[in-house]
């Protein structure tokens, strides 16, 4: 009897973890999420003028499709924007929540007026808008005003008189703090605009192709207009805008700075608008088009080495951490049409995992890596944190002493002879002490033997030396440098059978090792950024801890909000 029901008990979390069709859709009709980014972070949310009590960075699920109006506030600085929500999609909204002060641009509303002899119309508005998200209402009298036409007046208030048959443009200028911002009005009188007068006719934008490494930024040079009667204008950026066919492999800013975030393509549209004319242009930029290799060196510890010589199996799923990591790694293609995949996956494992090997195993499995290059290295075993000296170890299997600990400085020596781009996967304790991540008080609690106890005897948590945060480095940790990394036996198996540490399983079913569904992979992209794996992890562990209870230990990432694509398929 105990049997069946442990049975069916093993079955329900598989079902709950691996259903196709989400509840709220059954219920509700078609469901999305939205993830909102701020920064600074912490902005509080509000969605159809209803306060959510959440606050960025976030993703909202089980919003119903549609459109919605998204409010954030961040101290004094409120910004609301409408989005549209998608079924079984991610919608995502980045945005500056900044008091700062210096001038963008101006705007003038209508930008443009139609009138006749004898009329009257009025400027009805002007706003600057600031690099933040601030804008204000500016008055007609605190602006300069020209105009290239006698066929109207414009008073002092802003009205405008229509005098006679033409076409005038109103050139508006703003001071602020010494900088100056323009914009055009274009009235016309008794007139509509006709093929025969000079208009916008198209933009051209320098350069016109781009390659970028990952991490790597360019700005974009030149913005002409040229007109129907052939002559042409330099067109300032702040008066452009600019966006991306694909933020996870180029980025832009809103003054044309492309970044390169990972290796593929994108098309950086420029626009610009001048009257009643849209014009557009587009950068083609190629991320990393040298090639990139990719190794990985995976490290699981289960089998310690006491004082005596005596090997301890002390704990039972890093071993098996490491070979699913492994497969995962072994699945990967990467670069898109690339197929991209890895020269050499290296796995060390129990008592072989010696500190001379591991560190040897770092050098040989990434030999010959160049600057394009990824190498990744995965650790799983005990982990440990030193408050007197702020420093965070990993321990091989002949950890009889601290001197044989692997210590944030020796770990972070070692990969720094490897060129290129180091990510580092960390399931062990403490392990969020590698980048200095750590939260207060959290009480102690380890589920390991008593070989752990007696270690982490000696250890406390507390800040760290940010060693493994240099450009280089991608890295995600199991948990922070206060907490426990948690493992399970075969009491509690994997679905396929053997130990588990909760964040390995957590990180491998979000790369289809379950059930061939690529969980972590919220925009459906072929794509799993660091901040997707990090998200997946978090509504992962939260689903196990509602099954087997309290499980105290958070993902950790570095960089923040990376976009960083950690596996491809």
């Amino acid at each position: 009897m105990k049997k069946s029901l442990y049975l069916i008990f093993i079955l329900s979390i598989l079902l709950l973890l691996s259903s196709c069709i989400p509840l709220s859709n059954a219920l509700f009709g078609p469901m999305g999420s939205i993830k909102i980014e701020t920064y600074p972070s912490g902005a509080s949310i509000w969605i159809n003028d209803k306060d959510t009590n959440l606050k960025s960075p976030i993703v909202i699920e089980n919003l119903k499709e549609g459109e919605h109006e998204v409010k954030l506030k961040y101290e004094n600085i409120e910004y609301t924007e409408k989005i549209i929500i998608y079924s079984n999609q991610e919608t995502y909204l980045y945005k500056e929540l900044t008091q700062n002060t210096n001038l963008w641009k101006i705007n003038v509303t209508p930008t443009v007026i139609y009138m006749q002899t004898g009329e009257t119309r009025n400027i009805e508005k002007i706003t600057a808008s600031y690099l933040g998200v601030s804008s204000k209402e500016i008055s007609f009298s605190s602006c300069k005003v020209s105009c290239d036409s006698d066929c109207i007046e414009i008073s002092s208030s802003g009205k405008i008189n229509g005098i006679s048959k033409g076409g005038a443009t109103v050139k508006i200028s703003y001071t602020e703090n010494g900088i100056t911002k323009t914009c055009n009005l274009i009235v016309y009188v008794d007139i509509l605009p006709v093929d025969e007068e000079p208009r916008l006719d198209r933009i051209e934008v320098v350069p016109d192709t781009m390659t970028l490494d990952i991490a790597e930024t360019q700005s974009i040079s030149i913005v002409t207009a040229i007109y129907t009667d052939s002559s042409s204008q330099l067109i300032n950026l702040n008066e452009c805008e600019f966006s991306s066919s694909n933020n996870s492999f180029a980025y832009v800013d809103q003054f044309g700075n492309i970044t390169g975030i990972s290796q593929g393509t994108a098309n950086i549209t420029v626009s610009y608008i001048e009257g009643v004319y849209t014009r557009e242009d587009q950068v083609s930029v190629i991320v990393s088009s040298d090639e990139i290799d990719y190794r990985a060196f995976c490290v699981g510890v289960g089998n310690y080495i006491n004082d005596d010589g005596v090997i301890l199996k002390d704990l039972i799923s890093p071993p098996y951490d490491a070979d699913r990591i492994a497969d995962r790694l072994d699945s990967c293609l990467f670069g898109g049409t690339l197929e991209k995949t890895f020269l050499n996956i290296d796995v060390l494992k129990d008592q072989d995992a010696t500190k001379d090997a591991i560190l040897q195993g770092i050098s040989n499995s990434f030999t010959g890596a160049d600057d394009n290059d990824i190498s990744y290295f995965f650790f799983a075993g005990h982990g440990a944190y030193d408050q007197d000296n702020l420093k965070a170890y990993i321990c091989p299997s002949d950890v009889n002493g601290v001197d044989n600990f692997i210590s944030v400085d020796e770990l972070e020596s070692a990969l720094s002879t490897i060129s290129g781009t180091k990510v580092v996967i960390l399931e062990s304790c403490r392990s969020g002490g590698f980048i200095g991540k750590g939260r207060l008080s959290i009480a102690e609690k380890t589920n390991n033997s008593d070989f752990n106890n007696s270690i982490i005897s000696h250890f406390i948590t507390n800040t760290t030396k940010d060693l493994l945060t240099k450009k280089e480095y991608i890295v995600i940790t199991s948990c922070t440098s206060e907490q426990s990394s948690v493992g399970y036996g075969y009491s509690m198996p994997h679905p396929d059978g053997n130990p588990f540490g909760v964040f390995g399983w957590a990180y491998c079913n979000g790369c289809g090792y379950d059930d061939g569904i690529y969980w972590a992979d919220k925009n459906s992209d072929t794509r799993i950024s660091l901040s997707e794996m990090q998200y997946h992890i978090v509504s992962f562990v939260g689903t196990l801890e509602s099954v087997l209870g309290d499980i105290d230990q958070d993902v950790q990432i570095y960089p923040e909000y990376s976009n960083f694509n950690i596996y491809e398929y």
